[in-house]
């Protein structure tokens, strides 16, 4: 039986190597430069000065290796009987089996370290009151640097803007998430810089867009989480896809999306043209006709793809199976810097435990009625509409019910 010592060295030992594969496999999926590419699959003699060659995708869904990767040494370390080359995956296995046996807690603060964190601080956050709901920004950004390249040929844009914005009020005690999506183009205002579109307060940093938010809704702020462009099609593909209901056939020629009627197995690329789509059309009789094209209709397919991507993280009761749905996604993600390990784990435990969730759009009307900004420059054509505004007594009552707490379940039972 080892000292009380040698199990104290072990321990931590061990705690460090989990925190240095998990960091590994997080890493290893990042762009490197040409000397370090990676082979696979007859890529062996591929040309390191080649600007076309790409480093080869290696996941935690099943990887490949032409090299002695770090996490491999890290595997040796810990003196696994029959040493061999594992896949990511099985590294993966590993990890979960070590946290379950001797570090508890370990993925998640391995997690928290690897995440990258924005300039989003205390500063700009309010503190949560322990018991109650925790609320969190949530952006998805059109920025395309440092894409994988498929993901960067959907389009170039300059700059970085705000394409989803949503609000999540999460209560661990009650077991509930609700969403609230809050339209591109309403109109905030921005320190410093006067009168934007919500989209554009990102333009500003992330700090103006926290500020922005919170004056339009009027709640306390505690957490910005913002996801890159491809982090949406990682997840889908890490969760094993997701199951929609397709009302009618659709399609898209813009963004590719081609799907027939009924319940459908959507994988990551058709899930981002379902996303992206602003020429949604389906068959009716024959034609093929324009429905939900503007921002509510792409607000109504985003609370879609919600709910099904947490009826399938529900479904993952192995803890293998959700430790590669993190470590895929957690290299697209950027997160506050206050954001600690244990809130990682509540927010993973709340995901897993099938919550109730509800998603809401925020009722908004235009600025200036369509009628009355016909542009005054030939042809006679509609011009800038602009801005935004919450609209009406619908709109009074999400905010009303944001401000006060209300609970998603209070509100059901009513």
């Amino acid at each position: 039986m080892p000292g009380p010592r040698r199990l104290w060295r072990r321990r931590n030992w061990q705690r460090w190597a989990i925190r240095q594969t998990v960091s590994e496999l997080i890493d290893f999926d990042q762009p490197t430069t040409n000397d370090q590419l990676a082979v696979n699959d007859g890529a062996a003699d591929a040309d390191p000065t080649d600007s076309d060659a790409t480093v080869v995708e290696t996941s935690a869904r099943g990887g490949v290796s032409g090299r002695d990767l770090p996490w491999m040494r890290t595997v040796r370390m810990l003196h696994v009987p029959h040493r061999r080359l594992l896949t990511c995956a099985a590294a993966t296995a590993l990890v979960v089996l070590l946290i379950g046996v001797w570090a508890p807690g370990a993925l998640d603060a391995a997690l928290a370290e690897a995440l990258r964190r924005n300039d989003v601080g205390l500063a700009e956050l309010d503190r949560p009151t322990p018991g109650n709901p925790v609320s969190f920004i949530v952006v998805g950004s059109d920025r395309r640097e440092g894409m994988p390249r498929d993901i960067a040929a959907l389009g170039h844009v300059t700059g970085e803007r705000a394409d989803v914005v949503m609000v999540w009020l999460i209560d661990a005690r009650a077991r509930t998430i609700r969403v609230v999506s809050l339209s591109r183009y309403l109109r905030v205002n921005v320190h410093d810089h006067g009168t934007q579109m919500l989209a554009g307060a990102r333009e500003y940093g992330a700090p103006a867009l926290v500020d922005a938010t919170r004056s339009l809704v009027g709640i306390p702020i505690h957490h910005y989480v913002e996801l890159d462009f491809a982090a949406l099609h990682e997840l889908v593909e890490a969760a094993g896809g997701v199951t929609l209901t397709i009302a009618k056939q659709a399609r898209d020629q813009v963004t590719s999306l081609d799907l027939p009627s009924g319940e459908q197995q959507l994988g990551g690329d058709e899930v981002l043209a379902y996303l992206r789509s602003r020429h949604y059309e389906e068959l009716r009789d024959g034609r093929w006709v324009p429905v939900e094209t503007g921002d509510d209709g792409r607000i109504g397919r985003q609370h879609r793809v919600i709910h099904a991507l947490l009826r399938r993280i529900a479904e993952l009761d192995d803890p293998v199976a959700m430790a590669q749905v993190l470590l895929a996604v957690a290299r697209h993600v950027t997160v506050d810097k206050t954001m600690r390990a244990s809130e990682l784990a509540e927010l993973r435990q709340i995901l897993i435990d099938d919550p109730t969730l509800r998603t809401d759009n925020l009722p908004t009307q235009l600025e200036v009625p369509a009628a009355e900004a016909i542009s005054p420059f030939p042809p006679a054509h509609i011009g800038n509409i602009g801005y935004r505004l919450p609209s009406g007594p619908a709109a009074t009552h999400l905010l009303r019910d944001l401000v006060s707490g209300a609970s998603i379940l209070e509100e059901e039972g009513g």
